[in-house]
C-alpha cells in the first residue's frame, strides 16, 4: 500500500484516502496528493515535495477548477499529474498548451454521494449563495427577493468559506468542505430540492443538480471583481441554465417546476460535458493514477 500525504478539500479525497496509507509529513510519503497546486499551503507543499523529488497528483476539486492554469492568472502545473472530471477540462487544458502527459481524465467520486430525489409537499427552493473572498452584494439581493416569493420553501446551503458575515439567511444547512460529510450533507438538501437559486456561475452544487434533472435559475446581476486580489475569469453560465432577469425571479421558479421537460436534454449534456457523470469507475481510475505514478 503506498504512503501518501494529502490536503482534503471539497470531499474529493474521502473515498480515496481509504486506498492508501496516510502520512503526516511528505518526506515519508510516496505521493502528495493535493487539490490545488497554485496558491497557498498546497503551493508551498507541491513546491516541498518537487524539491524533495516526490511525485506530485492533484485531484480536480470543483467544477472547471482548471481554469488556475488558463488566462487570466496562469499558473503554473507543477503536478506530475492532474486528474480531471469532464471533457471540457481536457478541452480546456489543451488550449492553455498544457503537456497532455500531465493530465487524465478519471471522472470524480462525488457524483457517488448523491441520492435519490425525495418526495414532498410544496415547492422547495434550495439558495446557493455566491462564495467569495469577500460578502458580495448579489447574495443578499436574491435572499431578499426570495423573501418576497410566497408558497416556496427556501434552504440556504452554505459552508465555511462564504463570507455571509451578518447570518441572516433563511433555513441555513451548513457543511465544511475541509471536513467528512461535506458532500453527503450536499446530497441530502439536494434530495428534497425543486429548483437551485444561485448567484454568479452555476458551480459544483449546480453540476450536482444537473446530474439529477433539477433546473438551476440564475439572476443576471453579478458584477465582476477580483478574488484574492487577483483577476478572474469572466464569469459564465452553461446553456442549461435559466438565466434571468431578478424581477422574474418568481415566474422562472414557477416555470421551472412546472416545466421540468424544459432544458433537460441541456442539463443532461451539461452534467456529462463539464462533470463527467457518465465516465465509468472514477475512483478505480484515480487510485490507479495514484499507485502508478
Amino acid at each position: 500500500m503506498r504512503k501518501i500525504f494529502h490536503v482534503e478539500h471539497n470531499g474529493i479525497l474521502e473515498d480515496i484516502i481509504p486506498h492508501f496509507e496516510v502520512v503526516k509529513d511528505i518526506e515519508a510519503s510516496d505521493v502528495v496528493v493535493l487539490w490545488q497546486d497554485v496558491v497557498g499551503w498546497c503551493k508551498s507543499y507541491a513546491h516541498l515535495a518537487k524539491s524533495l523529488k516526490k511525485k506530485i497528483v492533484v485531484i480536480q476539486h470543483g467544477v472547471g477548477a482548471v481554469d488556475d492554469y488558463g488566462p487570466p492568472l496562469h499558473y503554473e502545473l507543477l503536478a506530475d499529474k492532474i486528474c480531471v472530471w469532464a471533457p471540457n477540462d481536457i478541452d480546456m487544458l489543451k488550449r492553455f498548451g498544457i503537456n497532455k502527459k500531465k493530465y487524465e481524465l478519471t471522472g470524480t467520486t462525488i457524483w457517488s454521494h448523491l441520492r435519490p430525489r425525495e418526495k414532498h409537499e410544496g415547492i422547495n427552493v434550495l439558495f446557493k449563495p455566491a462564495h467569495w473572498d469577500v460578502e458580495v452584494e448579489e447574495n443578499y439581493m436574491i435572499r431578499d427577493a426570495l423573501r418576497k416569493i410566497k408558497g416556496i420553501n427556501v434552504t440556504t446551503k452554505t459552508h465555511e468559506c462564504q463570507n455571509l458575515a451578518n447570518g441572516d439567511f433563511d433555513n441555513v444547512v451548513f457543511s465544511n468542505r475541509e471536513e467528512p460529510g461535506h458532500l453527503d450533507i450536499c446530497a441530502d438538501v439536494m434530495a428534497q430540492a425543486d429548483v437551485i437559486v444561485g448567484a454568479g456561475s452555476e458551480g459544483t452544487m449546480g453540476l450536482m443538480a444537473y446530474s439529477q434533472d433539477i433546473p438551476v435559475v440564475v439572476p443576471d446581476i453579478w458584477k465582476p471583481r477580483m478574488f484574492l486580489n487577483g483577476p478572474t475569469p469572466e464569469m459564465k453560465n452553461t446553456e442549461a441554465c435559466h438565466k434571468i432577469e431578478l424581477k422574474d425571479l418568481e415566474s422562472a421558479i414557477h416555470n421551472a417546476v412546472d416545466h421540468p421537460e424544459y432544458k433537460r436534454e441541456e442539463r443532461k449534456h451539461v452534467a456529462e460535458y463539464y462533470g463527467g457523470t457518465n465516465i465509468e469507475s472514477p475512483l478505480d481510475n484515480i487510485v490507479g493514477i495514484i499507485n502508478k505514478i
